[in-house]
């Protein structure tokens, strides 16, 4: 949210993430006014002082803190970050147990002097605490919820996009699940572009045909297809991919549904492009042609 779209963002720990949130809120012009707290006074003093300093180059924000609650009244949004860390041979359980103790006695007062905020837990095991949160806060689930895997998940397209030498911004893959032991990878929906990583194989080392064409099965290239058009517009729906095989390359006829209202008109052909244009260079396959069909109940 930038643009000063908000008034009060407070951040509650001033350890390395929490600095890191406050000086990347700050930077970004996440809000007209950053609060830092933690119980640690001259460790919090001296981050608020540096960030502080910084502010000629950011903009009009307000940066202040302190090791008194009061710094964050009337915050807008709450990112908690203060707690134990994991040590060596603990468990998840027993640092849950430990932040657990942290968080019964910080919620309580942080919803007093902030009724209106929404709280964003940091501090881990984040997912186990914010459902702690919610029943000590008595909050709704909307009000409170955690980071998740969003980090997990970053870390996860940047191997990805390491392994196979692409933009980050081209590979999209998620970690699901705990943020934890228990968290996995949604392989199934992985890819790189429009390739799922389940067919790496088919298109990274591809097989060729005597004439040169790239092989490659018709639910490999109707996966493409689907994340083309996803990617294109979300509200758009597939109904029907047949894939034809040419000598040299594919020619593709695709029934699509639009919903009532909205109007595809001449952007069919920027669709045609769009996927003509991923598959081809993500792959290498030769896409002779699309058709797209706009089943009845839809308007073009």
């Amino acid at each position: 949210m930038g643009e000063r779209g908000l008034k009060k963002l407070t951040v509650i720990g001033a350890g390395s993430v929490g600095t890191s949130v406050a000086y990347a809120a700050l930077i970004r012009g996440s809000a007209n006014e950053i609060a830092l707290y933690d119980v640690n006074a001259a460790k919090v003093d001296a981050e608020v002082l540096d960030l502080a300093h910084g502010t000629q180059f950011t903009g009009s924000t307000r940066v202040i803190g302190g090791s008194d609650l009061a710094v964050t009244d009337g915050s807008d949004v709450i990112v908690i970050t203060a707690g134990a860390k994991q040590r060596p041979g603990q468990t998840r359980l027993e640092l849950a147990a430990t932040n657990a103790g942290i968080l019964s006695a910080l919620m309580p007062e942080l919803v007093t002097r902030s009724p209106q905020a929404v709280h964003v837990l940091v501090t881990n095991p984040c997912d186990v605490l914010t459902v702690i949160a919610r029943r000590i806060s008595g909050l709704p689930p909307e009000r409170v919820f955690a980071s998740g895997t969003v980090l997990d998940t970053s870390r996860l397209r940047l191997l990805l996009a390491g392994r196979a030498g692409v933009s980050l911004s081209s590979v999209h893959a998620h970690i699901v699940g705990e943020h934890g032991d228990s968290e996995f990878p949604l392989w199934s929906a992985a890819a790189i572009g429009p390739v799922p990583t389940l067919h790496e194989k088919s298109v990274v080392r591809p097989e060729y045909s005597k004439r040169g064409k790239v092989l490659i099965s018709e639910a490999a290239l109707s996966q493409m297809v689907i994340h083309c058009v996803d990617e294109y517009n979300q509200n758009i729906r597939i109904k029907k991919i047949l894939v034809k095989d040419d000598e040299i390359g594919y020619r593709l006829v695709i029934t699509i549904d639009v919903p009532y209202g909205i109007q595809l008109g001449g952007n069919i052909h920027n669709l045609q492009q769009y996927i003509i244009e991923n598959i081809e260079h993500y792959t290498g396959i030769l896409i002779e042609e699309v058709n797209i069909i706009i089943d009845k109940g839809g308007l073009s």
